[in-house]
């Protein structure tokens, strides 16, 4: 499913984006993962995005890293594979 392949495709990739990023396709990294995403199982919403991002955090497959606060106080919260 959509949860499994982002997962795949964030793992071969070692990617640094935020599951907005991925979701809205913002940036060359976060357009190459929807593009891959898009080859391996047809187009996909940023609805779906989202929801297979939301799936896969429930399930185990994706997770959240909370890095370094920026200098406005806000953490960058990146998505990875949970391998």
């Amino acid at each position: 499913d959509l949860a499994e392949a982002l997962a795949a495709v964030l793992q071969d990739t070692a990617a640094r984006v935020t599951r907005f990023e991925v979701a809205r396709g913002q940036g060359n990294v976060a357009r190459a993962i929807r593009d891959k995403l898009a080859e391996m199982l047809g187009p996909v919403s940023r609805r779906d995005v989202e929801g297979a991002i939301a799936y896969g955090l429930q399930a185990g497959l994706l997770k959240e890293i909370a890095l370094e606060p920026t200098t406005r106080g806000r953490a960058r919260v990146e998505l990875a594979a949970a391998q």
